[in-house]
């Protein structure tokens, strides 16, 4: 017999559980409805996005091919020999124009026609002239005296965007001239943008059957007449995807704008919808069949129906179980919770103390830091100065008694001492650079770079120097830090372009990632990446000392303070070919 108290708890978790199973079902399912909504609305627009592409690329068209005819008709050549009835001359002429017109406009018709509306000439096919034209656009372009242009079907079934212009000349109507092109590769290139399979259907009724047979065989495509009652396809590239079209597919009345999902013949899914299009005279004579592939989505509407189901199953039991274990130590929950976070204060407050006292530790060790650091470079630049003082006064004093080796040993420990002083003043800089407290100010980096390289220049003035500092370079940092910075990238450009006829050196800046970030580029030295991260190491360096002269320690200081100002620094080389140092400064 179940005691009292599970007889309860019984009663709360069984309806519980059912109502918990219930919600996550409901929720599951609306959310594979709205996911199959998506597919469905993702379909339609990219049927209305062909669409909108379509007649894009007509106005586009429309505007080309009216340009070309407006050249065309300017050309007093053509003029010439068409108003001498020059039918050989004319073709001569007109054939080098239309294989210019084809490869760079995809023009595949160009008629001469008389005032009467007789064909002059095809450029395209010159065989066949002296038939009558009766084609719509020709007859707007008679009716209004203005160019006229537009989607027309042909008599093969091939639909082509022609345009008509009247050709005058002085002032006086001397026939027609005609650019058409075929709307194969516009359909391609809706393809390829649009990601989806066109095919262009037309209406029987406005064909003939032998001509478009003909038509058909001529750009080289096998002829389906039969395939469907109403419509045949004029560019049957993907005719497998017919076996699953309705036979009585058209593009009038009800079953235009339809979208249907169907299991083509490939074993994949699409969803297809139907765009009716007008001819010049306004008439519905075909349009496209717009091929979504859904494969991918349908496909991953099944998986996502499964998972939904087991999720479902297994949340509600998981549910299930945790209130289950929640109800029997809850009780239980709240006095360790009680006694948890009266330990966690108490820790709290432990650690607080330890954080303070480490702090205190951390001050007074820097503050001797400081001190040993002063005290170590004062000691050894007292003897150092002691050292070169005397060789100074031997050299001035004693020169006369010393052979050339005596001086030259002479001026190497003089020298020797000057390199130990720069070597002490580097490590004194290395050392405040960490200590030092930051004194946030607006700092003008490009006068203190100009200040540099002007300080540079006044010492080798005989270089030839080419640099470059952009203008308006600030930001907001330590100015006597950020001036150690730019001594140091400035000097080592200059340093390392010296073996250069012509040095070029750089300060700007650039944008990566949205951030804005400085550089100093020079053409010198540069270095092999693989030794990148050795840059920054106190006392290590990438050259040999008595190839160019330095410490070693001036990049690691130039990293510690461009880190304390929360910024990054990095460097881009390549051996001979010159470094660039970036670092960033956040404001």
């Amino acid at each position: 017999m179940i005691a009292k108290p599970e007889l309860i708890r019984m009663r709360i978790l069984v309806p519980t559980g059912c109502a918990i199973l219930l919600i996550l079902v409901g929720a599951m399912v609306s959310i594979y409805l709205l996911q199959r909504q998506e597919v469905m609305i993702s379909a339609n627009q990219k049927t209305a996005a062909v669409q909108h592409n379509f007649q894009q690329q007509l106005l586009h068209e429309e505007e080309l091919l009216g340009g070309l005819l407006e050249l065309i008709a300017d050309d007093r050549r053509l003029a010439h020999l068409w108003q001498q009835k020059d039918r050989a001359g004319l073709l001569r002429y007109s054939k080098l124009l239309f294989e210019r017109l084809r490869g760079r406009a995809r023009i595949t018709q160009f008629y001469f026609i008389t005032p009467d509306r007789t064909c002059f000439l095809r450029v395209h096919l010159p065989s066949k002239y002296g038939d009558r034209i009766d084609l719509i656009t020709l007859d707007k372009a008679v009716r209004t005296n203005t160019t006229a242009g537009g989607l027309e079907l042909g008599p093969y079934g091939l639909f082509t965007f022609r345009m008509v212009k009247p050709w005058m000349v002085n002032g006086r109507l001397v026939g027609y001239i005609e650019l058409g092109v075929e709307i194969d590769h516009f359909l391609q290139q809706i393809e390829q943008a649009n990601h989806v399979k066109l095919m262009f259907a037309v209406d029987k009724q406005l064909l003939s059957r032998d001509n478009w047979e003909e038509g058909q065989r001529m750009v080289g495509h096998r002829p389906e007449w039969n395939r469907f009652d109403k419509i045949v396809f004029s560019n049957p590239d993907h005719s497998s995807l017919f076996f699953n079209l309705d036979r009585g597919l058209s593009f009038t009345g009800t079953s235009a704008g339809r979208q249907l999902f169907y299991a083509a013949a490939d074993g994949r899914s699409y969803v297809y919808g139907l765009v009716p299009q007008k001819d010049v005279s306004e008439r519905v004579n075909g349009g496209f069949v717009v091929f979504n592939d859904i494969t991918l989505s349908r496909h991953k509407l099944r998986l996502l129906a499964l998972e939904l189901t087991a999720f479902s199953v297994i949340v509600a039991g998981i549910l299930f179980v945790i209130f289950n274990a929640y109800v029997r130590r809850i009780q239980n929950g709240i006095i360790a919770a009680r006694t948890e976070l009266t330990n966690e204060v108490d820790e709290h407050k432990q650690t607080a103390m330890a954080l303070a006292r480490a702090k205190e530790e951390s001050d007074a060790a820097n503050r001797d830091l400081h001190a040993f650091s002063y005290s170590v470079t004062h000691d050894l630049r007292a003897p150092l100065t002691v050292i070169n003082g005397y060789c100074e006064a031997i050299l001035e004093g004693y020169a006369s008694r010393l052979d050339a080796q005596g001086m030259e040993y002479l001026r190497t420990i003089s020298s020797s001492c000057m390199r130990m002083n720069k070597f002490i003043d580097a490590i004194l800089i290395f050392s405040l650079a960490g200590q030092e407290e930051i004194r946030r100010e607006p700092v003008n980096l490009s006068e203190l770079a100009r200040l540099i390289m002007a300080e540079l220049n006044f010492n080798e003035t005989a270089r030839q120097l080419t640099w470059t500092i952009a203008d308006g370079l600030t930001t907001s940092g330590d100015p006597l830090l950020l001036r150690t910075v730019l001594d140091n990238l400035l000097g080592n450009a200059w340093k390392f372009t010296g073996k250069k006829t012509q040095s070029v050196i750089e300060f700007g800046v650039t944008e990566r990632a949205g951030e804005r970030v400085f550089f100093v580029r020079d053409n010198g030295a540069g270095f092999a990446m693989e030794r990148a991260a050795e840059l920054f190491v106190p006392f290590t360096r990438l050259h040999d000392r008595h190839e160019f002269v330095g410490s070693g320690i001036g990049l690691a200081t130039v990293h510690k303070i461009i880190t304390r100002h929360g910024g990054r620094i990095w460097a881009e080389s390549a051996p001979g070919e010159g470094a660039t140092f970036f670092f960033t400064i956040p404001d």
